[in-house]
């Protein structure tokens, strides 16, 4: 009897190993179809985040370059505004200058013309005088 024991035990413990070999199994093929299933989710989720990225970059790109553009307009604009202002004080600084070169003009010929006419005066004064001299000489 103890010789049936044996072998009933024997054979309850290759049924229990079996019966795990096949829980074993099942285990694997339930881990490899959740490892299947994880990595094309965790796959689609990597190209989702790709193509954000990739709109993300484009959408920034795009904003960059408008930004560009209208920082080049407001310094073009700025730029024109500060070349026409520098031109108008250009010009009013030459009229200016014009104006006070047309009075210098003026004020030399009138001094030029004083002293011409004094020095005239002195010379036919002095002319009166020779002659005054020369008469009483004669």
């Amino acid at each position: 009897m103890s010789e049936i024991n044996n072998i009933n035990k024997q054979i309850y413990l290759e049924n229990e190993y079996k019966n795990f070999l096949r829980e074993l199994k099942k285990i694997r093929k339930e881990n490899e179809k959740t490892l299947r299933n994880e990595t094309v989710a965790s796959k689609e989720r990597i190209k989702g985040i790709k193509d954000e990225y990739k709109k993300n970059e484009a959408s920034l790109t795009n904003q960059l370059q408008s930004k560009l553009i209208r920082l080049r307009k407001a310094h073009n604009t700025t730029l024109s505004q500060e070349k026409n202002r520098l031109n108008n004080e250009i010009t009013m600084l030459q009229k200016s200058h014009d104006e006070k070169v047309a009075e210098l003009t003026e004020t030399h010929a009138t001094q030029i013309n004083q002293k011409s006419e004094t020095l005239e005066n002195k010379l036919n004064t002095l002319e009166m005088k020779f002659e005054r001299e020369k008469s009483k000489l004669s």
